[in-house]
């Protein structure tokens, strides 16, 4: 699995996921890399305890 930026389109580049082991299938995570940082949050928002 990798993220990466996307500039096959013109303009900014969006922030994308590349699932390696799903034939390359590729997720948009946000439509620019501003908006990724932005909507990061702190670890401690999630409840991990399974």
């Amino acid at each position: 699995m990798t993220s990466a930026l996307d500039y096959r389109s013109p303009g900014e580049p969006a922030v994308v996921h590349v699932d390696q082991e799903w034939n390359y299938q590729i997720t948009v995570l946000a439509p620019d890399f501003e908006t990724f940082v932005t909507g990061l949050v702190n670890e401690s928002e999630y409840d991990v305890d399974d």
